[in-house]
Protein backbone atom coordinates (compact mmCIF):
# COMPACT_ATOMS: atom_id res chain seq x y z
CA UNK A 1 0.00 0.00 0.00
CA UNK A 2 2.83 2.37 0.90
CA UNK A 3 4.64 1.58 -2.34
CA UNK A 4 1.43 2.16 -4.32
CA UNK A 5 0.82 5.52 -2.60
CA UNK A 6 4.41 6.56 -3.28
CA UNK A 7 4.01 5.65 -6.94
CA UNK A 8 0.82 7.72 -7.22
CA UNK A 9 2.46 10.71 -5.53
CA UNK A 10 5.45 10.37 -7.83
CA UNK A 11 3.24 10.36 -10.90
CA UNK A 12 1.41 13.44 -9.62
CA UNK A 13 4.71 15.25 -9.12
CA UNK A 14 5.83 14.34 -12.66
CA UNK A 15 2.49 15.50 -14.08
CA UNK A 16 2.69 18.75 -12.12
CA UNK A 17 6.12 19.60 -13.46
CA UNK A 18 5.30 18.61 -17.03
CA UNK A 19 1.95 20.38 -17.33
CA UNK A 20 2.46 23.61 -15.44
CA UNK A 21 -0.60 25.77 -14.83
CA UNK A 22 -0.39 29.17 -16.47
CA UNK A 23 -1.55 32.51 -15.17
CA UNK A 24 -4.76 34.35 -15.85
CA UNK A 25 -5.54 35.06 -19.50
CA UNK A 26 -6.47 38.44 -20.99
CA UNK A 27 -10.19 39.02 -20.42
CA UNK A 28 -10.97 41.46 -23.21
CA UNK A 29 -13.49 40.47 -25.88
CA UNK A 30 -10.94 41.09 -28.66
CA UNK A 31 -10.58 37.62 -30.16
CA UNK A 32 -12.47 36.57 -33.29
CA UNK A 33 -14.94 33.72 -32.91
CA UNK A 34 -15.68 32.71 -36.47
CA UNK A 35 -18.58 30.49 -35.42
CA UNK A 36 -20.66 33.35 -34.01
CA UNK A 37 -19.07 36.15 -36.05
CA UNK A 38 -18.26 38.17 -32.97
CA UNK A 39 -15.25 39.34 -31.03
CA UNK A 40 -15.14 37.36 -27.86
CA UNK A 41 -12.83 36.22 -25.05
CA UNK A 42 -10.16 33.55 -24.99
CA UNK A 43 -12.28 31.74 -22.40
CA UNK A 44 -14.93 31.14 -25.07
CA UNK A 45 -12.38 28.96 -26.88
CA UNK A 46 -11.67 27.02 -23.70
CA UNK A 47 -8.40 28.93 -23.22
CA UNK A 48 -8.22 29.73 -19.51
CA UNK A 49 -4.54 29.38 -18.64
CA UNK A 50 -1.93 31.67 -20.21
CA UNK A 51 1.82 32.17 -20.38
CA UNK A 52 3.55 35.37 -21.51
CA UNK A 53 6.76 36.17 -23.41
CA UNK A 54 8.62 39.33 -24.40
CA UNK A 55 12.09 40.07 -25.74
CA UNK A 56 12.94 41.71 -22.41
CA UNK A 57 11.91 38.62 -20.44
CA UNK A 58 13.84 35.64 -19.09
CA UNK A 59 13.13 31.95 -19.42
CA UNK A 60 13.91 31.63 -15.72
CA UNK A 61 10.81 33.70 -14.93
CA UNK A 62 7.50 31.97 -14.23
CA UNK A 63 5.82 33.28 -17.41
CA UNK A 64 2.54 33.79 -15.56
CA UNK A 65 1.77 37.44 -16.25
CA UNK A 66 2.64 40.52 -18.30
CA UNK A 67 4.10 42.30 -15.27
CA UNK A 68 7.84 42.97 -15.15
CA UNK A 69 9.83 40.01 -13.87
CA UNK A 70 7.30 37.44 -15.09
CA UNK A 71 7.43 37.01 -18.91
CA UNK A 72 9.70 34.47 -20.54
CA UNK A 73 12.11 35.38 -23.31
CA UNK A 74 10.81 32.54 -25.48
CA UNK A 75 7.79 30.30 -25.80
CA UNK A 76 8.05 26.51 -26.02
CA UNK A 77 9.09 25.42 -29.48
CA UNK A 78 11.40 28.39 -30.00
CA UNK A 79 15.13 27.84 -30.33
CA UNK A 80 16.74 28.74 -27.03
CA UNK A 81 13.71 28.02 -24.80
CA UNK A 82 15.31 26.93 -21.52
CA UNK A 83 14.82 26.74 -17.76
CA UNK A 84 11.15 27.16 -16.75
CA UNK A 85 10.14 27.72 -20.38
CA UNK A 86 11.71 24.40 -21.39
CA UNK A 87 10.16 22.49 -18.49
CA UNK A 88 6.65 23.58 -19.42
CA UNK A 89 4.66 21.25 -21.68
CA UNK A 90 1.85 23.11 -23.47
CA UNK A 91 -1.59 21.57 -23.17
CA UNK A 92 -5.10 22.06 -24.52
CA UNK A 93 -6.77 25.18 -23.12
CA UNK A 94 -3.57 27.20 -22.83
CA UNK A 95 -2.62 30.48 -24.45
CA UNK A 96 0.86 31.80 -25.20
CA UNK A 97 0.79 35.58 -25.41
CA UNK A 98 3.53 37.57 -27.15
CA UNK A 99 4.09 41.25 -26.41
CA UNK A 100 3.13 43.49 -29.30
CA UNK A 101 5.98 45.21 -31.11
CA UNK A 102 8.66 42.81 -29.86
CA UNK A 103 11.06 41.43 -32.46
CA UNK A 104 12.24 37.81 -32.30
CA UNK A 105 15.10 37.11 -34.71
CA UNK A 106 16.60 34.03 -36.36
CA UNK A 107 18.42 33.01 -33.18
CA UNK A 108 15.00 32.08 -31.71
CA UNK A 109 13.43 30.75 -34.91
CA UNK A 110 11.95 28.68 -36.45
CA UNK A 111 9.35 27.49 -34.02
CA UNK A 112 8.46 23.79 -33.96
CA UNK A 113 5.09 23.40 -32.22
CA UNK A 114 4.31 19.79 -31.26
CA UNK A 115 1.43 20.19 -28.78
CA UNK A 116 -2.25 19.85 -29.68
CA UNK A 117 -5.46 21.35 -28.41
CA UNK A 118 -8.88 19.77 -28.81
CA UNK A 119 -12.30 20.78 -30.11
CA UNK A 120 -13.40 22.39 -26.83
CA UNK A 121 -10.03 23.68 -25.60
CA UNK A 122 -7.79 25.20 -28.26
CA UNK A 123 -4.17 26.17 -27.91
CA UNK A 124 -3.85 29.86 -28.78
CA UNK A 125 -0.61 31.54 -29.82
CA UNK A 126 -1.30 35.21 -30.10
CA UNK A 127 -1.42 38.60 -28.49
CA UNK A 128 -3.10 40.88 -26.00
CA UNK A 129 -3.81 44.15 -27.82
CA UNK A 130 -3.35 46.10 -24.56
CA UNK A 131 0.20 44.77 -24.00
CA UNK A 132 2.87 46.25 -26.26
CA UNK A 133 6.15 48.10 -26.42
CA UNK A 134 6.29 51.54 -28.03
CA UNK A 135 3.61 54.19 -28.34
CA UNK A 136 0.91 51.98 -29.88
CA UNK A 137 0.18 48.32 -30.48
CA UNK A 138 1.74 46.54 -33.45
CA UNK A 139 2.12 42.85 -34.11
CA UNK A 140 5.02 40.91 -32.58
CA UNK A 141 7.58 40.13 -35.30
CA UNK A 142 9.23 36.83 -36.19
CA UNK A 143 12.19 37.60 -38.43
CA UNK A 144 14.68 35.10 -39.83
CA UNK A 145 16.82 37.99 -41.05
CA UNK A 146 17.21 36.88 -44.67
CA UNK A 147 18.92 33.60 -43.84
CA UNK A 148 17.68 30.12 -43.08
CA UNK A 149 16.02 29.93 -39.66
CA UNK A 150 18.02 27.66 -37.40
CA UNK A 151 15.19 25.72 -35.78
CA UNK A 152 14.00 23.61 -38.70
CA UNK A 153 15.89 21.84 -41.43
CA UNK A 154 13.34 22.82 -44.05
CA UNK A 155 13.61 26.60 -43.63
CA UNK A 156 10.20 26.87 -41.96
CA UNK A 157 9.61 29.85 -39.68
CA UNK A 158 6.74 28.22 -37.80
CA UNK A 159 5.86 24.53 -38.06
CA UNK A 160 2.92 22.50 -36.68
CA UNK A 161 4.11 18.93 -37.28
CA UNK A 162 0.98 16.75 -37.10
CA UNK A 163 -0.95 18.52 -34.32
CA UNK A 164 -4.50 19.88 -34.38
CA UNK A 165 -6.64 22.64 -32.85
CA UNK A 166 -3.95 25.31 -32.69
CA UNK A 167 -4.67 28.95 -33.58
CA UNK A 168 -1.88 31.32 -34.61
CA UNK A 169 -3.07 34.91 -34.37
CA UNK A 170 -1.63 38.35 -35.20
CA UNK A 171 2.05 37.68 -35.92
CA UNK A 172 4.19 39.57 -38.45
CA UNK A 173 6.49 37.25 -40.42
CA UNK A 174 9.49 38.49 -42.39
CA UNK A 175 13.05 37.62 -43.39
CA UNK A 176 12.40 34.14 -44.84
CA UNK A 177 14.99 32.97 -47.34
CA UNK A 178 14.03 30.42 -49.97
CA UNK A 179 16.91 28.16 -50.89
CA UNK A 180 15.30 27.16 -54.19
CA UNK A 181 16.94 23.73 -54.33
CA UNK A 182 14.54 21.45 -52.47
CA UNK A 183 11.72 21.27 -49.95
CA UNK A 184 9.16 24.03 -49.46
CA UNK A 185 10.54 26.90 -47.37
CA UNK A 186 7.55 28.42 -45.57
CA UNK A 187 6.59 31.02 -43.03
CA UNK A 188 3.91 28.68 -41.67
CA UNK A 189 3.48 24.96 -42.31
CA UNK A 190 0.89 22.65 -40.78
CA UNK A 191 0.10 18.99 -41.32
CA UNK A 192 -3.18 18.19 -39.56
CA UNK A 193 -6.70 19.46 -38.89
CA UNK A 194 -8.33 22.55 -37.36
CA UNK A 195 -5.14 24.61 -37.38
CA UNK A 196 -6.04 28.24 -37.97
CA UNK A 197 -3.76 31.09 -39.07
CA UNK A 198 -5.45 34.48 -38.82
CA UNK A 199 -4.76 38.23 -38.80
CA UNK A 200 -1.10 37.70 -39.77
CA UNK A 201 1.16 39.78 -42.04
CA UNK A 202 3.69 38.02 -44.29
CA UNK A 203 6.33 39.92 -46.29
CA UNK A 204 10.04 40.48 -46.84
CA UNK A 205 11.21 37.14 -48.22
CA UNK A 206 14.31 36.67 -50.39
CA UNK A 207 16.06 34.11 -52.60
CA UNK A 208 19.41 32.56 -51.81
CA UNK A 209 22.17 32.74 -54.41
CA UNK A 210 22.19 29.79 -56.74
CA UNK A 211 18.46 29.13 -56.34
CA UNK A 212 16.97 27.42 -59.39
CA UNK A 213 13.41 26.54 -58.38
CA UNK A 214 10.62 28.67 -56.95
CA UNK A 215 9.67 26.29 -54.12
CA UNK A 216 8.68 28.74 -51.38
CA UNK A 217 5.17 28.72 -49.89
CA UNK A 218 4.04 31.42 -47.46
CA UNK A 219 1.35 29.28 -45.79
CA UNK A 220 1.49 25.54 -46.43
CA UNK A 221 -1.36 23.28 -45.32
CA UNK A 222 0.16 20.03 -46.48
CA UNK A 223 -1.42 16.78 -45.41
CA UNK A 224 -0.16 14.61 -48.24
CA UNK A 225 1.27 11.96 -45.94
CA UNK A 226 -2.06 11.46 -44.16
CA UNK A 227 -5.57 10.35 -45.13
CA UNK A 228 -7.83 12.13 -45.83
CA UNK A 229 -5.47 14.59 -47.46
CA UNK A 230 -7.32 17.85 -46.80
CA UNK A 231 -6.48 19.60 -43.52
CA UNK A 232 -10.08 19.59 -42.33
CA UNK A 233 -11.14 22.80 -40.61
CA UNK A 234 -7.74 24.38 -41.20
CA UNK A 235 -7.24 27.59 -43.09
CA UNK A 236 -5.92 31.10 -43.56
CA UNK A 237 -8.15 33.98 -42.48
CA UNK A 238 -7.97 37.79 -42.71
CA UNK A 239 -4.24 37.84 -43.34
CA UNK A 240 -2.01 39.89 -45.64
CA UNK A 241 0.59 38.38 -47.98
CA UNK A 242 2.40 41.31 -49.58
CA UNK A 243 5.55 40.92 -51.65
CA UNK A 244 5.85 44.61 -52.53
CA UNK A 245 9.04 44.86 -50.42
CA UNK A 246 10.70 41.88 -52.14
CA UNK A 247 12.32 41.34 -55.55
CA UNK A 248 8.80 40.45 -56.74
CA UNK A 249 9.89 37.29 -58.49
CA UNK A 250 9.18 34.38 -56.13
CA UNK A 251 6.91 32.68 -53.61
CA UNK A 252 3.57 30.90 -53.63
CA UNK A 253 1.09 32.46 -51.23
CA UNK A 254 -1.00 29.46 -50.14
CA UNK A 255 -0.48 25.82 -50.99
CA UNK A 256 -1.57 22.38 -49.87
CA UNK A 257 -4.98 21.33 -48.67
CA UNK A 258 -6.69 23.83 -46.34
CA UNK A 259 -10.47 23.76 -46.00
CA UNK A 260 -10.82 27.56 -45.79
CA UNK A 261 -9.22 30.56 -47.49
CA UNK A 262 -11.20 33.56 -46.26
CA UNK A 263 -10.76 37.33 -46.24
CA UNK A 264 -7.09 37.47 -47.25
CA UNK A 265 -5.13 39.97 -49.35
CA UNK A 266 -2.46 38.43 -51.62
CA UNK A 267 -0.25 40.47 -53.93
CA UNK A 268 3.15 40.51 -55.63
CA UNK A 269 3.82 36.78 -55.51
CA UNK A 270 4.35 34.33 -58.37
CA UNK A 271 1.58 31.90 -57.41
CA UNK A 272 -1.28 32.85 -55.13
CA UNK A 273 -3.59 29.93 -54.36
CA UNK A 274 -2.57 26.46 -55.51
CA UNK A 275 -4.70 24.08 -53.53
CA UNK A 276 -6.18 20.60 -53.58
CA UNK A 277 -9.42 19.98 -51.75
CA UNK A 278 -10.07 23.53 -50.52
CA UNK A 279 -13.84 23.75 -50.25
CA UNK A 280 -14.49 27.31 -49.05
CA UNK A 281 -12.75 30.29 -50.70
CA UNK A 282 -14.34 33.69 -50.34
CA UNK A 283 -13.74 37.40 -49.85
CA UNK A 284 -10.10 37.23 -50.99
CA UNK A 285 -8.11 39.68 -53.11
CA UNK A 286 -5.86 37.87 -55.61
CA UNK A 287 -3.37 39.98 -57.52
CA UNK A 288 -1.11 40.73 -59.05
CA UNK A 289 0.67 37.51 -59.95
CA UNK A 290 4.22 38.30 -61.09
CA UNK A 291 6.89 36.59 -63.18
CA UNK A 292 8.85 33.91 -61.34
CA UNK A 293 12.64 33.84 -61.40
CA UNK A 294 12.25 30.18 -62.38
CA UNK A 295 11.70 29.94 -66.13
CA UNK A 296 8.59 27.93 -66.91
CA UNK A 297 7.25 27.99 -63.35
CA UNK A 298 3.55 27.21 -63.06
CA UNK A 299 1.72 30.38 -62.00
CA UNK A 300 -1.91 30.84 -60.95
CA UNK A 301 -4.10 33.41 -59.27
CA UNK A 302 -6.55 30.87 -57.86
CA UNK A 303 -6.30 27.16 -58.67
CA UNK A 304 -8.81 24.82 -57.04
CA UNK A 305 -8.35 21.07 -57.21
CA UNK A 306 -11.36 19.40 -55.70
CA UNK A 307 -10.89 15.66 -56.14
CA UNK A 308 -9.07 15.09 -52.89
CA UNK A 309 -10.44 13.20 -49.88
CA UNK A 310 -14.04 12.99 -50.98
CA UNK A 311 -14.81 16.71 -51.22
CA UNK A 312 -18.16 16.91 -52.99
CA UNK A 313 -18.75 20.67 -53.08
CA UNK A 314 -16.66 23.81 -53.48
CA UNK A 315 -17.64 27.44 -52.96
CA UNK A 316 -15.77 30.35 -54.56
CA UNK A 317 -17.44 33.73 -54.05
CA UNK A 318 -16.93 37.43 -53.34
CA UNK A 319 -13.34 37.26 -54.58
CA UNK A 320 -11.46 39.74 -56.78
CA UNK A 321 -8.77 38.61 -59.26
CA UNK A 322 -6.84 41.47 -60.86
CA UNK A 323 -3.54 43.04 -61.81
CA UNK A 324 -1.77 40.08 -63.41
CA UNK A 325 -0.66 42.03 -66.46
CA UNK A 326 3.01 41.18 -66.97
CA UNK A 327 3.90 40.69 -70.65
CA UNK A 328 5.41 37.22 -70.15
CA UNK A 329 2.69 35.90 -67.83
CA UNK A 330 0.27 34.66 -70.49
CA UNK A 331 0.43 31.20 -68.96
CA UNK A 332 -0.96 32.42 -65.65
CA UNK A 333 -4.37 30.86 -65.03
CA UNK A 334 -6.60 33.45 -63.39
CA UNK A 335 -9.24 30.99 -62.16
CA UNK A 336 -8.56 27.30 -62.53
CA UNK A 337 -11.52 25.16 -61.56
CA UNK A 338 -11.14 21.53 -60.63
CA UNK A 339 -7.64 20.69 -61.82
CA UNK A 340 -7.66 17.07 -60.67
CA UNK A 341 -9.66 14.01 -61.68
CA UNK A 342 -12.96 13.90 -59.81
CA UNK A 343 -16.35 12.15 -59.72
CA UNK A 344 -18.76 13.84 -62.11
CA UNK A 345 -21.28 14.06 -59.27
CA UNK A 346 -19.19 16.71 -57.52
CA UNK A 347 -20.57 20.25 -57.82
CA UNK A 348 -18.88 23.64 -57.47
CA UNK A 349 -20.46 27.08 -57.11
CA UNK A 350 -18.71 30.32 -58.15
CA UNK A 351 -20.59 33.61 -57.82
CA UNK A 352 -20.20 37.32 -56.97
CA UNK A 353 -16.60 37.32 -58.19
CA UNK A 354 -15.00 40.22 -60.09
CA UNK A 355 -12.16 39.40 -62.50
CA UNK A 356 -10.61 42.28 -64.44
CA UNK A 357 -7.39 43.82 -65.77
CA UNK A 358 -5.39 40.64 -66.29
CA UNK A 359 -3.36 39.48 -69.27
CA UNK A 360 -5.78 37.83 -71.66
CA UNK A 361 -5.68 34.08 -72.09
CA UNK A 362 -6.35 31.37 -69.48
CA UNK A 363 -9.03 33.48 -67.83
CA UNK A 364 -11.15 30.58 -66.62
CA UNK A 365 -9.92 27.02 -67.12
CA UNK A 366 -11.70 23.84 -66.11
CA UNK A 367 -9.94 20.50 -65.85
CA UNK A 368 -6.36 19.90 -66.91
CA UNK A 369 -6.82 18.20 -70.26
CA UNK A 370 -6.05 14.61 -69.38
CA UNK A 371 -7.59 12.10 -71.77
CA UNK A 372 -10.43 10.11 -70.23
CA UNK A 373 -10.61 12.29 -67.11
CA UNK A 374 -13.85 13.31 -65.44
CA UNK A 375 -14.30 16.69 -63.78
CA UNK A 376 -16.85 18.50 -61.69
CA UNK A 377 -20.02 20.30 -62.63
CA UNK A 378 -19.57 24.02 -61.98
CA UNK A 379 -22.36 26.56 -61.56
CA UNK A 380 -20.77 29.87 -62.56
CA UNK A 381 -23.29 32.67 -62.04
CA UNK A 382 -23.58 36.38 -61.26
CA UNK A 383 -19.93 37.15 -61.90
CA UNK A 384 -18.32 40.12 -63.67
CA UNK A 385 -15.41 39.08 -65.90
CA UNK A 386 -13.27 41.32 -68.08
CA UNK A 387 -11.53 38.83 -70.34
CA UNK A 388 -8.14 40.56 -70.38
CA UNK A 389 -7.27 44.23 -69.99
CA UNK A 390 -8.99 47.32 -71.36
CA UNK A 391 -6.39 47.38 -74.14
CA UNK A 392 -6.35 43.68 -75.02
CA UNK A 393 -9.09 41.14 -74.44
CA UNK A 394 -9.55 37.56 -75.57
CA UNK A 395 -11.69 34.50 -74.86
CA UNK A 396 -13.34 34.17 -71.46
CA UNK A 397 -14.10 30.49 -70.82
CA UNK A 398 -12.93 27.86 -73.28
CA UNK A 399 -12.39 24.11 -73.18
CA UNK A 400 -9.82 24.32 -75.98
CA UNK A 401 -7.29 22.35 -73.90
CA UNK A 402 -9.68 19.49 -73.17
CA UNK A 403 -8.92 16.07 -74.60
CA UNK A 404 -11.85 13.82 -75.61
CA UNK A 405 -13.45 11.95 -73.94
CA UNK A 406 -12.81 14.20 -70.91
CA UNK A 407 -16.03 15.07 -69.11
CA UNK A 408 -16.97 18.33 -67.41
CA UNK A 409 -20.05 20.52 -67.17
CA UNK A 410 -20.08 24.32 -67.01
CA UNK A 411 -23.36 26.14 -66.33
CA UNK A 412 -23.07 29.90 -66.98
CA UNK A 413 -25.87 32.19 -65.81
CA UNK A 414 -26.28 35.93 -65.16
CA UNK A 415 -22.63 36.63 -65.95
CA UNK A 416 -21.39 39.92 -67.40
CA UNK A 417 -18.59 39.08 -69.82
CA UNK A 418 -16.49 41.97 -71.17
CA UNK A 419 -14.43 41.20 -74.24
CA UNK A 420 -13.83 42.98 -77.53
CA UNK A 421 -12.56 39.78 -79.14
CA UNK A 422 -13.59 36.17 -78.83
CA UNK A 423 -16.75 34.74 -77.29
CA UNK A 424 -17.84 34.41 -73.69
CA UNK A 425 -18.26 30.64 -73.36
CA UNK A 426 -16.80 28.33 -75.98
CA UNK A 427 -17.17 24.55 -75.65
CA UNK A 428 -16.36 21.70 -78.01
CA UNK A 429 -15.60 18.83 -75.59
CA UNK A 430 -17.24 19.69 -72.27
CA UNK A 431 -20.96 20.25 -71.74
CA UNK A 432 -21.68 23.98 -71.46
CA UNK A 433 -24.96 25.81 -70.97
CA UNK A 434 -25.66 29.55 -70.81
CA UNK A 435 -28.65 31.50 -69.52
CA UNK A 436 -29.18 35.28 -69.41
CA UNK A 437 -25.47 36.03 -69.84
CA UNK A 438 -24.39 39.36 -71.30
CA UNK A 439 -21.36 39.98 -73.53
CA UNK A 440 -20.14 43.53 -74.24
CA UNK A 441 -16.96 44.95 -75.71
CA UNK A 442 -14.83 47.19 -73.50
CA UNK A 443 -16.06 50.22 -75.47
CA UNK A 444 -19.66 49.03 -75.37
CA UNK A 445 -19.48 48.52 -71.60
CA UNK A 446 -17.95 51.98 -71.13
CA UNK A 447 -20.67 53.65 -73.20
CA UNK A 448 -23.27 52.09 -70.89
CA UNK A 449 -21.50 53.31 -67.75
CA UNK A 450 -19.35 50.30 -66.86
CA UNK A 451 -15.63 50.93 -66.37
CA UNK A 452 -12.61 49.20 -64.87
CA UNK A 453 -11.55 52.56 -63.43
CA UNK A 454 -14.42 52.99 -60.96
CA UNK A 455 -13.96 52.27 -57.25
CA UNK A 456 -15.56 48.87 -57.83
CA UNK A 457 -14.66 47.68 -61.32
CA UNK A 458 -17.52 47.53 -63.84
CA UNK A 459 -20.19 48.34 -61.28
CA UNK A 460 -23.34 49.74 -62.97
CA UNK A 461 -23.63 53.51 -62.65
CA UNK A 462 -26.99 54.16 -64.32
CA UNK A 463 -30.35 52.50 -63.84
CA UNK A 464 -30.77 51.96 -67.57
CA UNK A 465 -27.61 49.84 -67.84
CA UNK A 466 -28.02 46.54 -69.72
CA UNK A 467 -27.26 44.42 -66.64
CA UNK A 468 -29.99 45.98 -64.50
CA UNK A 469 -33.01 43.72 -63.93
CA UNK A 470 -32.00 41.66 -66.96
CA UNK A 471 -31.10 38.35 -65.32
CA UNK A 472 -32.69 35.19 -64.01
CA UNK A 473 -33.82 35.00 -60.38
CA UNK A 474 -31.45 32.45 -58.83
CA UNK A 475 -33.07 32.11 -55.40
CA UNK A 476 -33.69 28.41 -56.03
CA UNK A 477 -29.97 27.91 -56.60
CA UNK A 478 -29.26 29.92 -53.44
CA UNK A 479 -31.51 27.52 -51.53
CA UNK A 480 -29.53 24.57 -52.85
CA UNK A 481 -26.31 26.25 -51.72
CA UNK A 482 -27.74 27.15 -48.31
CA UNK A 483 -28.54 23.50 -47.63
CA UNK A 484 -24.85 22.70 -48.21
CA UNK A 485 -23.21 25.78 -46.66
CA UNK A 486 -25.28 28.35 -44.78
CA UNK A 487 -22.73 31.16 -45.12
CA UNK A 488 -22.47 30.69 -48.87
CA UNK A 489 -26.25 30.50 -49.13
CA UNK A 490 -26.57 33.85 -47.38
CA UNK A 491 -23.89 35.39 -49.62
CA UNK A 492 -25.74 34.10 -52.69
CA UNK A 493 -28.74 36.25 -51.75
CA UNK A 494 -26.60 39.40 -51.85
CA UNK A 495 -24.32 40.96 -54.43
CA UNK A 496 -20.55 41.15 -54.17
CA UNK A 497 -18.65 42.50 -51.17
CA UNK A 498 -15.66 43.02 -53.50
CA UNK A 499 -13.24 41.09 -51.27
CA UNK A 500 -11.58 43.16 -48.53
CA UNK A 501 -10.05 46.60 -48.05
CA UNK A 502 -6.29 46.55 -47.39
CA UNK A 503 -4.93 49.10 -44.95
CA UNK A 504 -1.30 49.29 -46.07
CA UNK A 505 -0.38 51.43 -43.05
CA UNK A 506 -0.97 48.68 -40.49
CA UNK A 507 -1.19 45.76 -42.95
CA UNK A 508 -4.65 44.65 -41.96
CA UNK A 509 -7.85 43.89 -43.85
CA UNK A 510 -11.45 44.90 -43.26
CA UNK A 511 -14.15 42.85 -44.93
CA UNK A 512 -16.16 43.34 -47.01
CA UNK A 513 -14.69 46.23 -48.98
CA UNK A 514 -18.12 47.13 -50.34
CA UNK A 515 -21.53 47.13 -48.65
CA UNK A 516 -23.43 44.16 -50.01
CA UNK A 517 -26.92 44.71 -51.45
CA UNK A 518 -29.71 42.12 -51.17
CA UNK A 519 -30.80 40.31 -54.30
CA UNK A 520 -34.52 40.31 -55.11
CA UNK A 521 -36.56 37.57 -53.45
CA UNK A 522 -38.78 37.53 -56.53
CA UNK A 523 -38.57 39.07 -59.96
CA UNK A 524 -35.54 39.61 -62.17
CA UNK A 525 -32.03 39.77 -60.79
CA UNK A 526 -29.31 41.99 -62.17
CA UNK A 527 -26.76 40.32 -64.41
CA UNK A 528 -23.17 40.57 -63.06
CA UNK A 529 -21.68 40.46 -59.58
CA UNK A 530 -23.51 43.69 -58.68
CA UNK A 531 -26.99 44.95 -58.00
CA UNK A 532 -27.60 48.46 -59.28
CA UNK A 533 -27.97 51.15 -56.62
CA UNK A 534 -28.61 54.83 -57.26
CA UNK A 535 -25.90 55.57 -54.70
CA UNK A 536 -22.61 53.73 -54.88
CA UNK A 537 -22.19 51.60 -51.73
CA UNK A 538 -19.36 52.91 -49.59
CA UNK A 539 -16.73 50.83 -47.87
CA UNK A 540 -17.59 49.94 -44.25
CA UNK A 541 -15.90 52.03 -41.59
CA UNK A 542 -15.11 49.01 -39.44
CA UNK A 543 -14.60 45.29 -39.81
CA UNK A 544 -17.73 43.41 -40.65
CA UNK A 545 -16.89 39.78 -40.04
CA UNK A 546 -18.25 37.56 -42.78
CA UNK A 547 -20.11 34.53 -41.51
CA UNK A 548 -17.83 31.51 -41.62
CA UNK A 549 -18.50 27.86 -41.21
CA UNK A 550 -17.36 26.34 -37.93
CA UNK A 551 -13.60 25.98 -37.73
CA UNK A 552 -13.48 23.84 -34.65
CA UNK A 553 -15.49 20.75 -35.31
CA UNK A 554 -18.80 22.09 -36.67
CA UNK A 555 -20.30 21.50 -40.07
CA UNK A 556 -20.00 23.86 -43.05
Amino acid sequence: MTKRLSLILGLLLISSSAFAVGGACPTGATYLNAVTNTLTTLASFGVTSCFYASTSGSDANDGLSEASGHPWLHIPGMVGCSSVCASTTPAAGEGFILRGGDHWTGASLGVVWTWAGNSSHLIWLGVDSTWFTGSSWTRPIWDCGGTACSGTGNHVNYWFPAVSYVTLDNIEFTGLQTNGTGGNPSYVATQLDHDVVQNCYFHGWSISSGATQDFGIIASFNKNSFSPFTSLGSGLFYSVIDGSDTAKNSMEAVGGNPTYIVGNWMQDVTNELNSIGTSDVHDNWFGPVLTSFQAGAHQNAAALGGADNGQTNQFFYNNVITGSTCSVCGGVVKLWLDTYVAPVTNIGFAFNNVIFNNTNGNLINQGDGRAGATYWTWNFFNNTVECGTDASTGPCYSDAGAVAPSQATFHSENNFWISSTGTAVSCSVYTCTTQTDLLRSVAGAASAGYSSGTAFAFQPTIGSGPTVHAGTNAQTLCGTIAALNSAAGSACQHDTGYACHYNSANHSVSCPARTELARASSGAWDISAYNYSASTPAAPTQLQVIQLSSLWGGTP
